[in-house]
């Protein structure tokens, strides 16, 4: 979940962007809002081509829906991005990545390898 935290930490760190979510979060959260969801699902579509890709390379199980886990991982990465978190602290990298790999790699595996990891562990 590299790409996880690596993207959070670029988005904040762009100039413009990560500028404009600073001193003026008012401004970009109506834009993300406000386009009918485009933004989000052009970025969901873009998650979701990354993740098809790792399928194909036998990476991710081909019994996940790469639409859907894209779509909640956009989503994740978006509140973290316009609201500020008293938890999770988007300037450490390893806790980013602590929390991706906890909550956002489970999306990943087969149901039944997340079902047996349950009845187990």
């Amino acid at each position: 979940m590299l790409g996880f935290a690596s993207a959070l930490r670029a988005i904040r760190r762009n100039p413009l962007i990560g500028g404009l979510m600073e001193v003026e979060p008012e401004v970009v959260l109506p834009s993300m809002i406000n386009d009918g969801g485009r933004t989000l699902a052009t970025v969901r579509r873009f998650l979701a081509g990354q993740l098809r890709r790792e399928q194909g390379a036998g990476h991710v199980s081909g019994e996940v829906d790469v639409e859907l886990v894209a779509e909640l991982m956009v989503r994740v990465s978006a509140s973290f991005l316009v609201i500020p978190s008293e938890l999770v602290d988007l300037d450490d990298d390893e806790q980013v990545r602590a929390v991706a790999e906890r909550f956002l790699v489970p999306m990943l595996e087969p149901a039944l390898q997340r079902r047996g990891a349950r009845d187990f562990g």
